[in-house]
């Protein structure tokens, strides 16, 4: 089985502390052949989000926007039309919701925690704006409609 493992950031142990290359390993050893692809961010968003930060006062994520996620989106595509996968598998949400709605790859993902639970805990998200955290509760919902529509699977569940 062929899977396309889409991650943000390195495949490495500091990356959501050695989650993903646990997750690829685990993949790997059962014979799978997994084929991770890096998502970082070009330079440009992350100097805008520094910007928008600064001048805003504010704690917030692009990361989420139209502008990254058409980026994403690109990214993903790219890689679709460069091999034929039999699953894609994406650890978080955020690329999940990039990956083309009919694509007809059963999509998996799986994320430590939903944004309704994330934002009631962690500081960091308690201070975001409201358009960064309309945009993260949208992208999170896209995730969940993309992996049913693709007959794939998500963990956690997201209500909403």
């Amino acid at each position: 089985m062929k899977i396309l493992f889409i991650l943000e950031g390195n495949l490495d142990v500091r990356n959501w502390s050695g989650t993903t290359l646990s997750l690829y390993d685990v993949l790997s050893d059962y014979g799978m052949k997994v084929s991770p692809l890096e998502i970082h961010l070009p330079k440009y968003i992350r100097a805008i989000n520094k910007w928008k930060r600064k001048v805003s006062n504010r704690s917030g994520d692009l990361s989420r926007g139209r502008l990254c996620m058409d980026y994403r989106r690109n990214r993903i595509q790219k890689a679709l039309c460069q091999d034929d996968f039999d699953a894609i598998f994406c650890v978080g949400s955020i690329d999940a919701s990039a990956i083309p709605e009919n694509c007809g790859i059963p999509v998996y993902y799986y994320t430590d925690g939903t944004m309704a639970i994330m934002k009631g805990y962690y500081s960091e998200f308690s201070s975001w704006d409201s358009q960064t955290l309309k945009d993260a509760e949208d992208a999170e919902l896209l995730a969940a409609v993309n992996t049913q529509k693709n007959g794939g699977v998500y963990w956690p569940p997201v209500s909403g």
